[in-house]
């Protein structure tokens, strides 16, 4: 840390004390921003890899009977179109979908 003058000064105790203070606060700011930005990119990644999880279950009943093979993908855009409609929240809409998607299992 620098800090910058225009006349000379002297730094008693008490003032390397405050500076000392004023740059551990910052590292301790940039090091839970850090932490916070780490843990925003895991969420994200954990919601892809739940999401994936769930096609991926819904592709495999789709698979399984020949007769039904592209029912949930019917049925989970034309749940979307209707939540859509009646102005369910970006939020909302996530489970919704992802019900629509496990609607098969029993």
């Amino acid at each position: 840390m620098e800090v910058f003058s225009q006349k000379e000064m002297l730094l008693d105790q008490e003032w390397q004390d405050f500076l000392e203070s004023i740059a551990g606060q910052a590292a301790i700011a940039i090091d839970n921003a850090s932490l916070f930005d780490d843990l925003q990119r895991s969420n994200v990644e954990l919601k892809l890899a739940y999401d994936a999880t769930i096609e991926g279950w819904s592709r495999a009943l789709d698979l399984r009977d020949r007769e039904t093979e592209g029912h949930t993908k019917r049925v989970t855009e034309m749940t979307e179109r209707l939540a859509q409609a009646m102005n369910v929240s970006d939020a909302d809409l996530v489970h919704i979908r992802r019900g629509a998607l496990l609607h098969r299992y029993r």
